[in-house]
Formats: structure tokens, C-alpha cells, sequence
């Protein structure tokens, strides 16, 4: 077979396309890994804001970004005198993230 006249199936199977992650998706990935890692269970206390971001080396924002994520996947919860606690964990959700990294 001609190599120049390849089909681009063919191609796409070599060669898959190349993903850019966001700092937010990054982030995200990182804080589901932590929780998972620190058994973190419902109901227990995240560390504050800014402890997070200046330990992931972010801006608030873009740990805001990913909080975000993760509230609206019902992993975690703000709540009045106690800040972001965590909701259930998501457990196929921190599997999958390994093949993020």
C-alpha cells in the first residue's frame, strides 16, 4: 500500500488525537484523587480555599472552577459554619481520572 494515499481511519488509529486539559480539569482530577486518597467520607470538612489552591499551586479561581465541577456532580456541598463538605463520594469518577493524567 501506498503510504501516501492512506486512509484517514488508518491514521486515527496510530495516531489519536491529542487532548488539552484545562488547569480547572486538572485541578478537578487532582482534588477527587486527594479525597479518595485521604478516605474522606460524607459529611467530613474540606480544607479551606485558599489552603487548596496555594497547595495545588492555582489561582482561587481556577479552584473555584473545579469546585464547581464537583458541586454540580453532587460530590460536595457548601454548608452554613462549616464551608465545603463532601456529599457522597465518586468512586467511578476518581477511577476514571487516573486515565486523565
Amino acid at each position: 500500500m501506498d503510504i501516501r494515499f492512506m486512509d484517514i481511519n488508518d491514521l486515527s488509529k496510530d495516531l489519536p488525537p491529542i487532548i488539552s486539559n484545562t488547569m480547572a480539569d486538572v485541578v478537578e482530577v487532582r482534588l477527587r484523587v486527594y479525597l479518595k486518597k485521604k478516605s474522606f467520607r460524607p459529611g467530613d470538612t474540606l480544607p479551606k480555599e485558599l489552603e487548596l489552591a496555594e497547595a495545588l499551586g492555582v489561582s482561587r479561581n481556577v479552584l473555584r472552577e473545579a469546585l464547581s465541577r464537583l458541586r454540580m456532580l453532587g460530590m460536595i456541598e457548601t454548608k452554613k459554619k462549616r464551608g465545603m463538605v463532601l456529599a457522597r463520594p465518586d468512586i467511578l469518577g476518581t477511577l476514571n481520572a487516573y486515565w486523565i493524567l
